[in-house]
């Protein structure tokens, strides 16, 4: 194994200025910049306009299109916000809110396509309550008039469960009033509102049962556009692909939306359009081609050698650029392998019978259907290397150095104490050491190659800077009543102070503090290591903290010396044995003293 030198001179600057940001970019907002006022209104490239209110919602459009549409309601209420709105950097889409009501917080993102021309809503709702949340979502468009016909994407004149989208008018013309082409899911969506719509009313409801799962947030997106005359606003339905039109948006931003997908099979960086009938092939233009993948095997020319993988440990492979020949090969074990694609073309049998071969350049993704030995979920287990360039390969955890350079020197990991290392930090340079506790110490890994058996057989030298995270295979862990450690650099560690006491000096005297009495130690800023100490009894004490380390335990990991000038704060749950002894005398004094005068033989 190759370690790399690291200069402590470095190293300290890194651990001095690097600060670990809590809130990691994600793609699910705008970013704050350029703002609007409201009405916000502009034209899209087929001439249309459309007039945005601070509630998300468009008034008129061009020529009394609607008479206020795409009105969001949740649980009963109007979606209402009252600030100003923030724009995209090219000023073709806003974002409003939040919103809140109850522990629901609502986001509106409103955008105006400047090339196929219509208004697209993301309505992003987060939950804070830490559980799943049910909601009744509805949507309310008002229409400048009643429509005489209504066009479905089936063909026919009324809607059934599988149109996606439908197109509401005048076929006969006549009047400058634009006809609409409405779109509510993906032709393969798995969640579809319930639409409540006839001829001749100018009322269009759009009612969603949304479920948001604890601590993710979901979307729900929609498309209208504006045409002149009704053909056009059928050629503009007839041709549109919804997923070509998102393939641009951020990544989370489209794991999040539930109504413009079907069976999806995401991990890592890639994305894999399955149906539940047949395999399915996707073109780089969105096409999809229902049918048989008829290859028995995929050779892949990776970086650490050829593989051959048989089809029944394939899922399906995805082309991510369509210059090159390389594939992301995603396997049933949940390791994605990338190389080239040695032993193409792909060969399907269509629905209708006829067969294809396709090359990488005429690919987007290739899957096999769901089945027991392809499931929609796949169970993954066990450790994985994952390299910035989105492959995922299965490893032995016990071939890893993980010895950590931090602010307290070398510390020699366990990778069973580990959820996950990872590389790609918000300001470069140092490593996170995230621990199954929860844990977070940032540093450097020591080793420059990492030099480990992967599941496929081949022990490649692996430079570090391939690495985008190791990802461990860490077991539930239970995390009530450890203390927690926050440092200046918004590390955090969870575990137990592991010295028996503090000593503290008051401007009368020194103290020596048992540690199981201590509730809170929090650093006084504008003072070094002036501290104001809290006893679980209610006494607060303030002082220098004489040592010049803490010791901290993390439970489970290892001990670790902490500089108090690093410290921020330190919470401490009561131990059974002190909450038994404040009980004991009616939550009173406790039983015996919890600080003594500091002697020099204390410690």
């Amino acid at each position: 194994m190759t370690n790399s030198k690291s200069s402590p001179a470095l190293l300290l600057c890194l651990l001095a200025f690097a600060c670990v940001s809590s809130a990691w970019a994600d793609g699910l907002h705008l970013d704050r910049g350029r703002s609007t006022g409201f009405t916000w209104v502009i034209n899209d490239s087929a001439g249309f306009r459309w007039d945005i209110s601070p509630q998300g919602t468009v008034g008129d459009g061009s020529n009394d299109a609607y008479d206020t549409g795409m009105r969001l309601m949740v649980k009963g209420s109007n979606f209402s916000f009252n600030g100003q709105g923030r724009l995209s950097p090219d000023g073709r889409e806003v974002e409003i809110g939040p919103w809140t009501l109850g522990t629901t917080r609502v986001y509106r993102r409103v955008y105006i396509d400047a090339k196929k021309g219509y208004c697209r809503w993301i309505d992003i709702f987060e939950d804070t309550s830490g559980k799943d949340v049910e909601l009744s979502i509805r949507y309310h468009t008002n229409l400048g008039s009643s429509p005489a016909a209504i066009t479905t994407t089936s063909g026919k004149g009324t809607l059934s469960d599988e149109d996606w989208g439908f197109v509401s008018g005048r076929p006969s013309g006549g009047g400058s009033r634009p006809d609409l082409a409405h779109v509510f899911a993906a032709p393969n969506a798995k969640v579809r509102p319930l639409v409540e719509y006839t001829v001749n009313n100018d009322d269009v409801y759009y009612n969603f049962k949304l479920r948001i799962p604890a601590g993710r947030p979901v979307a729900i997106c929609l498309f209208e556009a504006q045409r002149r005359p009704y053909a056009e606003a059928q050629k503009f339905l007839k041709e549109f692909k919804p997923a070509v039109e998102l393939a641009g948006l951020p990544k989370e931003l489209r794991r999040a939306i539930v109504n413009m997908g079907g069976s999806v099979l995401m991990l890592e960086n890639v994305e894999l359009p399955r149906s539940v009938d047949h395999d399915l092939v996707v073109r780089p233009n969105g096409d999809e081609l229902p049918g048989t993948i008829l290859n028995e095997s995929f050779a892949v020319q990776a970086f650490f050698g050829k593989i051959d993988l048989p089809a029944e440990r394939v899922v399906g492979i995805a082309v991510p650029n369509a210059d090159s020949d390389r594939v992301q090969v995603v396997l049933t074990d949940g390791q994605v392998v990338a190389g080239k694609f040695v032993n193409g073309p792909l060969r399907i049998r269509l629905a209708n019978g006829s067969e294809m071969s396709l090359s990488t350049a005429e690919l987007g993704t290739a899957a096999f259907k769901p089945s027991p030995q392809r499931p929609e979920k796949l169970a993954v287990t066990g450790s994985f290397l994952v390299l910035r360039d989105g492959q995922r390969l299965r490893f032995r955890p016990e071939d890893l150095d993980c010895t950590f350079l931090g602010e307290y020197g070398p510390i020699a990991l366990n990778a069973d104490d580990l959820e996950a290392i990872h590389f790609d930090t918000p300001e470069g340079g140092l490593h996170r050491a995230v621990f199954i506790n929860g844990s977070v110490l940032s540093g450097l890994l020591s080793a420059g190659d990492l030099n480990v058996q992967l599941g496929l057989g081949h022990t490649p030298a692996l430079h570090r800077h391939l690495l985008q995270r190791v990802q461990f295979n860490p077991p539930e862990v239970n995390m009530e009543k450890l203390a927690r450690l926050t440092l200046r650099n918004e590390d955090h560690l969870l575990g137990a102070i592991a010295q028996p006491a503090m000593k503290v000096k008051t401007p009368h005297e020194s103290l020596v503090i048992d540690t199981e009495d201590i509730a809170t130690v929090r650093v006084l800023e504008g003072g070094f290591k002036q501290a104001q100490i809290e006893l679980h009894n209610g006494t607060t004490i303030t002082g220098s903290i004489e040592d010049t380390t803490v010791r901290f335990q993390v439970q489970p990991g290892p001990e670790v010396s902490v500089f108090v000038g690093h410290l921020v704060e330190i919470t401490c749950p009561k131990p059974p044995a002190a909450a038994a002894a404040t009980k004991a005398v009616g939550g009173g004094t406790p039983t015996r003293p919890t600080t003594q005068p500091a002697d020099e033989h204390d410690f």
